[in-house]
């Protein structure tokens, strides 16, 4: 949920975005300034209650403007949007140094609030985060979930990096089971209280395995449903916190995980090489781009992969996307890594071929050499 600071002497309009704010289930209203305040009085305000957007009564053009210039001073990444009774887009537009986002003429409706708060978030936070990673299988099955759990232990282990792996199938994650592990909270929890997390509640949330932090499903719980400011307000959180945050996702995006593919330096789309996962991995790249995955950050990992098989250059055509990274077939060496919760060694075609990848993702050279002919084909923004 977004919170929201309001800057109002009018009683009438407060009393309106608080009953607004009630009826919401995106944003809140963290406080009310209904009185003249000074430049420091400002700078305490959004100090301490951390807002995501600043709402700012707009009667008194001259006055008013000063409060704005002063927020955009004390805090100039902080997107302020101003209520006024008249359009003042053109006006508000000449004085840059106000910091405004937009304006919110009323009266308005709870919707026209929701939206004008996500849109103005959005375009305040930066566009993709370098150290975030998002993951789904073109077709379920596919080995999505094995390959962030190789790439993060191997990232964690080998690399020394500081990773998380985020579990956003809610619905059927297996990453507890696969790690024999039930944490005192899960991903849901972490969603719901992102904006109010302390240390001690996220470490409640954690599982860790082979130097990676897991934040996994409890399957068995079903509420609360997370929205797009739920996975905002959570990657806000942990991705000061780690080198790398890898979202392991369903195969479809809803429009709450749209906020992980949107905002993530890369989007790593794992695909088999027979037909049918090919067919539906090329359908995932179509939604994708529609939920504003550029051609750019969209990768295949093309995984299950023999020698008899497609290769890497006819799964790119066949997707029109560049393969990052192919993972030989070897079914007893994955299903003994998964049974055991553990990192693959990198002394085998298998395990080489994630140390290569998650090198690259590091932007570090491999430091083991292979024993084999090498055979991945590794391409990483």
């Amino acid at each position: 949920m977004l919170s929201a600071v309001l800057f109002s002497l009018d009683p009438g309009l407060a009393a309106l975005v608080r009953s607004i704010a009630d009826q919401s289930i995106e944003f809140a209203l963290e406080r009310l300034v209904d009185s003249e305040p000074t430049g420091f009085e400002i700078a305490r305000t959004l100090g301490t209650c951390n807002p995501d957007a600043v709402l700012l009564e707009v009667a008194d053009l001259e006055r008013d403007l000063v409060y704005a210039q002063a927020i955009h001073v004390a805090d100039p990444k902080m997107p302020i949007i101003v209520i006024t009774a008249i359009d003042m887009r053109e006006v508000l537009a000449a004085h840059p140094e106000c910091g405004v986002y937009d304006v919110l003429k009323w009266p308005f409706s709870v919707v026209e609030v929701e939206d004008i708060l996500q849109r103005v978030v959005r375009e305040s936070s930066p566009a993709h985060h370098p150290n975030l990673l998002a993951f789904l299988p073109g077709k379920a099955g596919s080995g999505a979930s094995t390959t962030v759990m190789n790439t993060a232990g191997m990232l964690a282990r080998q690399l020394r990096k500081k990773v998380l792996v985020m579990e956003s199938d809610l619905h059927s994650g297996l990453f507890a089971t696969i790690l024999d592990a039930r944490p005192r909270s899960s991903i849901r929890h972490a969603l719901n209280h992102a904006k109010i997390m302390d240390v001690t509640d996220w470490d409640r949330c954690l599982v860790r395995a082979s130097g990676v932090d897991y934040l996994v499903t409890d399957t068995s719980i079903k509420e609360p449903v997370p929205g797009w400011s739920d996975y905002y307000q959570l990657l806000r959180f942990v991705l000061p916190r780690y080198d790398f945050v890898m979202v392991d996702l369903p195969e479809v995006v809803n429009s709450a995980t749209a906020e992980v593919v949107r905002t993530a330096h890369a989007v790593y789309l794992v695909t088999t090489p027979e037909l049918p996962s090919l067919s539906l991995a090329r359908q995932r790249c179509q939604e994708l781009a529609r939920w504003g995955v550029e051609d750019g950050r969209l990768f295949a990992i093309l995984n299950r992969w023999q020698k008899d098989g497609l290769s890497s250059l006819d799964v790119e055509k066949i997707l029109q996307h560049p393969v990052a990274a192919t993972i030989r077939n070897d079914y007893k060496m994955a299903q003994r890594v998964i049974s055991e919760a553990r990192v693959p060694e990198a002394d085998n075609e298998f395990g080489f071929a994630y140390m290569d990848f998650a090198c690259a993702l590091a932007g570090e050279e491999n430091p083991i050499k292979p024993k084999v002919q090498r055979f991945s084909l590794f391409r990483v923004s």
